[in-house]
């Protein structure tokens, strides 16, 4: 059963029409660098059952909260203060058949919720875009059944990339990725490798039994393991994001005017070719791989 909680604006269908291509483009990365075998390990990670409540913080399009509930029967609620994300996710959870799935309009560090209401309250890749990721943490426990788990997912690294067929391409991009990064903490007023605060931050709200793990997350045109469409996805959305706020998200990160050109050239010229046959051949052709750590963090309350 789907119930929609809170009161979502009267423009919400032109909400979710503006959400719409932000959220494509995020469900299509993250179905490119998070693999089935990753995500169909986080049940066990944050300590689930069948049947058990679950509160996915800064839920956006419900990427995690759907992964989840295909693993294991799960009621799950998901919050956002973005009223065109929970309504984009509604519709995802009807379009996939999903029972038991709720959505709820609210702030992560003041949570709409009763104290002690859930079996796991779970987040990705939230406390690197919030201000205060300590008090999202506090109210991740206070929102904790005693016993309850959290589990957070977070970047930790810049990463790689390899291009052994084009050696300037694949300088271009490991600099263009340094430069993203440093203007995406600039722009968000945080850090995007937080991953390796986040066990400092559980113990800090008085969660126990901390465990951490790491994935290594993985894109390449030519991996087969993947269904041709979601690659081809990945690279149509990546090729989409090449423009004016990329530009001026890698000067804000230091990126010399010159480099950006010479970047945004380049890699659009990669992209650009796969796009123009994109068959398994061809994309099997392809030579560059992109890597992104990623730190999971449980802790028990």
């Amino acid at each position: 059963m789907l119930r929609t909680v809170g009161a979502f604006p009267s423009s919400v269908a032109a909400t979710t029409e503006r959400y719409r291509g932000d959220a494509e483009r995020l469900e299509a990365r993250r179905r490119a660098y998070l693999d089935p075998a990753f995500l169909a390990s986080l049940p066990a990670r944050a300590g689930l059952s069948p049947g058990d409540r679950v509160l996915d913080l800064g839920t956006g399009g419900g990427f995690l909260a759907r992964a989840l509930a295909r693993s294991i029967p799960l009621r799950v609620t998901g919050l956002d203060l973005d009223a065109g994300a929970l309504a984009w996710a509604a519709r995802a959870v009807a379009d996939e058949g999903h029972r038991w799935m709720d959505h709820v309009q609210g702030d992560a560090t003041r949570l709409p919720v009763k104290p002690g209401r859930f079996d796991a309250v779970v987040c990705l890749t939230l406390l690197c875009v919030v201000p205060d990721p300590a008090a999202v943490v506090r109210a991740a426990r206070e929102a904790l059944k005693p016993g309850g788990r959290f589990l957070a997912i977070e970047w930790s690294g810049v990463g790689s990339f390899s291009d052994p067929a084009d050696r300037e391409h694949e300088v271009l991009a490991r600099e263009a990725a340094a430069a993203w990064v440093r203007g995406f903490d600039a722009a968000h007023g945080a850090r995007h490798h937080l991953g390796g605060d986040v066990p400092a931050l559980a113990l800090d709200a008085a969660l126990d039994d901390v465990r951490v793990g790491g994935h290594l997350a993985v894109f390449s045109p030519a991996d087969r393991s993947r269904p041709l469409a979601d690659r081809v996805e990945a690279v149509r959305n990546e090729r989409a994001e090449i423009g004016p706020s990329l530009e001026r998200r890698l000067s804000t990160g230091g990126m010399p005017e010159e480099r950006i050109a010479r970047y945004v050239a380049k890699r659009s010229a990669a992209l650009d070719a796969l796009l123009a046959d994109p068959t398994e051949a061809r994309f099997a052709r392809a030579a560059w791989v992109q890597t992104l750590p990623m730190t999971v963090v449980s802790a028990k309350r």
